[in-house]
């Protein structure tokens, strides 16, 4: 009873981390600079405007992507138990390559990401974290 407890609490911080990753990309996460100029941006426009990030876009789609297949699949594992069991390995290759998507952007992009954007890559690690070590 107590570990089905615990279990369901760490599906519901997934969750949380989840969305608080979906509801970063509203915010300024990177800054885009022209000469000395620096412009904030935010997930979506760095993923929409192909005029800042190049190969930028690719990565963040695929973490926003892999954040919302990450919290359905989360939804699914609270109300049906089955159909989770059968996705539970695809969704560990998506959280890794979504780990290692969120190094890319941390190595390649740095430069450009604000403390908001250092967050997002750090929820990336939490939930990564919490899944691999809960099993969940």
């Amino acid at each position: 009873m107590i570990q089905s407890y615990n279990l369901m609490n760490m599906r519901f911080a997934q969750m949380g981390l989840q969305l608080l990753l979906i509801i970063s990309f509203f915010f300024n996460i990177m800054n885009y600079h022209v000469g000395d100029i620096e412009i904030p941006i935010t997930g979506f426009e760095a993923i929409f405007k192909n005029e800042y990030f190049v190969i930028g876009n690719i990565f963040l789609v695929i973490i926003l992507l892999v954040s919302v297949f990450h919290l359905i699949a989360e939804i699914i594992a609270v109300t049906k138990i089955d159909l989770y069991k059968k996705l539970e390995t695809t969704l560990m290759m998506f959280i890794n390559l979504q780990l290692l998507t969120g190094m890319l952007v941390a190595t390649f992009l740095g430069t450009y990401l604000e403390l908001l954007g250092i967050l997002m890559i750090g929820l990336i690690v939490a939930s990564a974290y919490l899944k691999h070590k809960f099993k969940l």
